[in-house]
């Protein structure tokens, strides 16, 4: 079935996605830069940047928080929103990635990251390109511990939503004596590396690290499985991850 002219142009323009630069740099502001265009997510509507706009969790409302209070261990989600009267195009943090409460005017919206709130109220901090996020420091999920699979949570480091989430990324550390192995989540069952799809390195207790770090991807998953034998160590991290917006 074809599509009719209106119809692909809403498509492409839900796509926009064009010099978006966020940036997180302390406990409680985000910082979308001068010049990001988007597209709205209704397709109807483009948001360009015209200087930089500061979203402040502290804070309610326009430029801030859309609706209650802060809380600790929570992803909020950034929004551009733009006033379909005047024109003026703001942002909004929301506990919401699909319907933030959006102040009077303010009609058209487009998700274009988000944040986590840790444990003690603060930011993690890291830097956005488009679509791909860098945190500004590494955040260990996994330590040596067991000669055996197990299930790795990363969800307090990738977004938990499945339907913005494309990818993230780890480094993992291992010395020589520490065999390591990856697995995509729901192959978990039976032992050793049999049924399991196993994505970067190896579960063979011959098998050794280079000592250095490896950087790889699963797509659309913020769990996995990882194996760790012998004495050696295996260390790993989110250092990042990729929006599908």
């Amino acid at each position: 079935m074809s599509l009719m002219p209106f119809q692909i142009n809403e498509y492409l323009t839900k796509k926009i996605v064009q010099d978006l630069a966020i940036e997180c740099s302390n406990a409680t502001q985000v910082i979308v830069q001068q010049g990001a265009v988007v597209g709205a997510d209704d397709g109807g509507d483009i948001l360009v940047v015209p200087s930089a706009i500061t979203l402040d969790i502290t804070t309610s409302g326009l430029g801030g928080l859309d609706t209650g209070s802060e809380t600790a261990d929570t992803w909020y989600y950034i929004w551009l929103i733009k006033d379909q009267f005047t024109g003026t195009v703001a942002g909004l943090l929301s506990a919401s990635s699909v319907s933030p409460t959006l102040p009077v005017g303010f009609t058209i919206k487009r998700l274009v990251g988000a944040v986590r709130n840790d444990g003690s109220g603060d930011f993690l901090q890291f830097t956005q390109i488009d679509s791909s996020v860098e945190y500004k420091d590494y955040y260990n999920v996994f330590s040596a511990g067991q000669s055996t699979w197990v299930s790795v949570d990363a969800s307090n480091y990738v977004p938990q939503i499945s339907c913005i989430l494309d990818s993230f990324t780890f480094v993992s550390n291992a010395d020589s004596t520490g065999a390591r192995g990856f697995v995509l989540p729901g192959l978990l069952s039976g032992t050793g590396s049999g049924g399991r799809q196993i994505v970067y390195g190896s579960a063979s207790q011959n098998s050794s690290g280079s000592g250095s770090p490896a950087v790889f991807q699963i797509d659309n998953n913020q769990a996995f499985s990882t194996y760790h034998h012998g004495s050696g160590y295996h260390n790993i991290s989110v250092i990042g991850f990729t929006l599908n917006l």
